[in-house]
């Protein structure tokens, strides 16, 4: 029985031996020619890996464009930063905007029952000293985000940071830990809310 191995071609691409069939020729599962292909493809797949990954850890230069430009620095973001992620960002917010919410995104109905436990709990001194110490870790989670902000100037809130600075898919991960925590934050200020009702 004539085999189709006379049919077969030998090739040799960056040093690594494949075999190409012709079309016609039917092809048996234990050849060679798989052996090779899968070899081939396994290494063409690790050189790809570790030609994305190098350069990951490699200094970018800005362009000579960017030298003069104000916005400009090492990690070449001038478009970005100009233009914009994906909208324009307009700085129209006055002092007063920044007040209420500032003061509509820390008061709520929780507020009432959170600081009801912790009264009965510590007492107004123990309050008073826990609500400073939690006060002083927020003011620099919030300078430092500021300070993000100010020198990257996109639209966007801390998954778009993460994204930056961390990887897409950190990201991705923190802007659902934000949709599942307001979805449930919501639900537990309707419930305090139902719960001073019945109270009065």
């Amino acid at each position: 029985m004539k085999t189709h191995s006379s049919s077969i071609n030998s090739l040799n691409k960056n040093g690594i031996p494949i075999s190409v069939i012709p079309s016609g020729s039917p092809m048996n599962v234990n050849d060679e020619t798989s052996v090779n292909d899968v070899q081939f493809n396994q290494n063409f797949s690790q050189r790809r890996f570790l030609k994305k990954l190098i350069p990951n850890f490699l200094r970018k230069n800005s362009s000579s464009e960017d030298v003069d430009n104000p916005y400009a620095n090492e990690y070449a973001d001038t478009e970005v930063l100009v233009h914009g992620e994906k909208v324009d960002l307009h700085r129209n917010l006055q002092e007063r905007h920044m007040i209420m919410i500032a003061l509509g995104g820390t008061i709520g109905t929780g507020l009432f029952l959170a600081s009801g436990q912790a009264l009965a709990s510590a007492g107004p001194g123990g309050s008073l000293v826990s609500y400073l110490i939690i006060s002083v870790m927020v003011y620099f989670v919030m300078t430092s985000l500021a300070e993000l902000a100010t020198q990257y100037p996109i639209s966007g809130s801390f998954n778009t940071f993460g994204s930056r600075f961390v990887d897409e898919a950190f990201g991705f991960a923190l802007a659902y830990n934000y949709y599942f925590s307001w979805v449930t934050t919501i639900a537990g200020e309707l419930v305090a809310a139902g719960l001073i009702v019945q109270y009065w």
